[in-house]
């Protein structure tokens, strides 16, 4: 006797819908978890002048192997490497790409490249960029800037706790970035820069004034800061003296880097009028910069243009001077007729931000125009006395993605009897798998720009259909987490996944962790492991 089988897998219809489902959004958002069926989880943007800082959320553990191009492009491809185990069936994926980066079009996964893994970045225009890990090992940080000669954004290695960074490559200047770390939040609008009174700009006089624009799914939250404090003791007590003008004030550290970028953007100023005092160009050095810009337009009438771009750059290296301004204007018109428009335009850009009123400010806005692009709109969001400010309100929001499918296996096998061929075949039909999977993965969130709450539940349930099969159900994360910004209090209670601190991997219990200062923070984790979500109790 022999026998035949052929067989056929038969996966019908998958309806996967509802991929991040904004309503309403959270100045902030608690760590993801290692879930089975998305890899990428969410992006936050931080802008600070013309710098946009974007922190790229994964579901899983990656490792940054390197990105192209290294500079600047129209598009952005980063390699990365998965570290959990199970990360490997990875798929396609996509992110809704925020909505306060004009130029930004798409953001892509591609899980299945042939060379690895690839986050990929599709941008309107050419811009700079930069990636570096995140201090979470599920996440990317990218930062942003529009083409230009100068730096790309204040990088905190240059601006550690001391009174002064090194120098910029941009004019050679030194910028005076107090040493302090804390802030302090005085009030925080969404969708629209925060509207003071004139009884409240009048009180913003000293200090450093600024605003930064958060970006979560698809809200924008300006807020406006004062700093910077060396302790936390002189910015709360900063804080009570405005506490009666601005009764939503917190204080709250912030980054090098926001620091940096704060100091250079600052409310009521260019970045010319906080030169360190031993900045100022020497007599001696105001010469030689004239003497350069004469030679340089020596050369612009010879059309020497390359040997004219060099002495006018060996003008900005130098401290500000009187002929700082016709050097920066020398330079975009060199780099104008050279057919360098996106130089031009960041040079014209560089000479209204710094000097918006300066002799040539008509002429340069007028050639800026003709390159399409307008006068960049002056570092400025106090506006109107309204007298409206942010009064703390919690806003709500759900997001997350629902998915189903059905599988189906049949197989047929037919026995045919070798000594009488001539008898029909015995057929035997069979089922082999009839069953319809499920998964959610959900997130309501609630907070104001101090507190935030977010309850997530992410599972599967697999319904199966055979005679004498088992329904199969599995919780991949359930958990109610709290959030104090204020206060560095973040507590999370059910099931999550940590992989750090010695927790690895999946767990129902409880965490609880306080910022006891800039650079300590304590963490107590307690629970039990759960080795596969299929458990459903300790």
């Amino acid at each position: 006797m022999k026998n035949g089988r052929k067989s056929r897998l038969v996966p019908i219809a998958a309806g996967l819908f509802g991929a991040a489902l904004p309503l309403l959004a959270l100045p902030q958002a608690a760590r993801a978890q290692t879930v089975s069926d998305r890899v990428l989880s969410d992006v936050d943007v931080q802008n600070i002048g013309q710098c946009s800082t974007l922190t790229v959320n994964f579901n899983i553990r990656v490792q940054l192997l390197g990105f192209f191009p290294t500079e600047s492009g129209r598009e952005l491809h980063v390699r990365v490497r998965p570290l959990d185990p199970g990360a490997t069936s990875l798929r396609r994926e996509a992110l809704r790409p925020p909505t306060s980066i004009n130029e930004l079009r798409t953001i892509d996964f591609e899980g299945d490249n042939p060379a690895g893994p690839v986050l990929s970045l599709f941008f309107t225009q050419d811009m700079r960029f930069e990636v570096s890990p995140g201090r979470d090992p599920r996440s990317l940080v990218i930062r942003l800037a529009p083409p230009g000669s100068g730096p790309l954004c204040e990088s905190e290695n240059a601006t550690a706790a001391t009174p002064r960074p090194p120098p910029q490559s941009e004019g050679g200047r030194q910028l005076a970035v107090p040493a302090g770390l804390y802030v302090v939040n005085l009030a925080t609008a969404a969708d629209a820069p925060v509207e003071l009174t004139e009884a409240q700009r009048a009180v913003l006089d000293e200090g450093v004034v600024y605003e930064t624009l958060s970006d979560r799914d698809a809200r924008v939250l300006h807020r406006l800061r004062l700093g910077f404090f060396p302790t936390r003791a002189e910015a709360e007590a900063a804080r009570d003296r405005l506490a009666g003008l601005f009764p939503e004030a917190f204080v709250i550290s912030v980054s090098a880097e926001e620091r940096a970028q704060g100091v250079v953007n600052r409310i009521g100023g260019g970045p010319e009028t906080v030169l360190a005092p031993e900045d100022a160009a020497s007599p001696e050095q105001a010469s030689e910069a004239a003497t350069l810009v004469t030679q340089a337009e020596q050369a612009l009438t010879e059309e020497s243009y390359d040997r004219a771009i060099q002495l006018l750059t060996n003008v900005l290296q130098l401290p500000t001077t009187p002929s700082t301004p016709r050097a920066l204007e020398l330079l975009g018109l060199l780099r104008e007729r050279k057919g360098q428009e996106a130089q031009a335009r960041a040079e014209y850009e560089e000479y209204l931000r710094r000097f918006p009123s300066g002799e040539a400010a008509d002429r340069v806005s007028q050639r800026l125009a003709a390159l399409g692009g307008g006068a960049p709109a002056p570092a400025q969001v106090l506006r109107g006395p309204s007298g409206t400010v942010a009064d703390g309100a919690w806003a709500w929001g759900v997001r997350g993605s629902v998915s189903q499918f059905y599988f189906r296996d049949e197989s047929q096998t037919r026995f045919v009897d070798a000594a009488r061929p001539d008898r029909d075949p015995d057929i035997d039909n069979s089922v082999n798998l009839n069953q319809l999977l499920s998964a959610a993965d959900v997130t309501i969130s609630g907070g104001s720009d101090q507190r935030q709450i977010e309850l997530r539940a992410s599972g599967a349930y697999t319904a199966n259909f055979r005679s004498g099969g088992s329904d199969i159900e599995s919780i991949t994360a359930l958990y109610l987490e709290y959030a104090d910004t204020p206060l560095g209090l973040h507590t999370r209670i059910g099931r999550q996944t940590r992989n750090s601190a010695g927790v690895l991997g999946r767990f129902d219990g409880a965490l609880a962790s306080v910022a006891v200062s800039d650079k300590i923070e304590i963490t107590a984790v307690g629970g039990f492991p759960v080795l596969r979500s299929r458990q459903l109790s300790c």
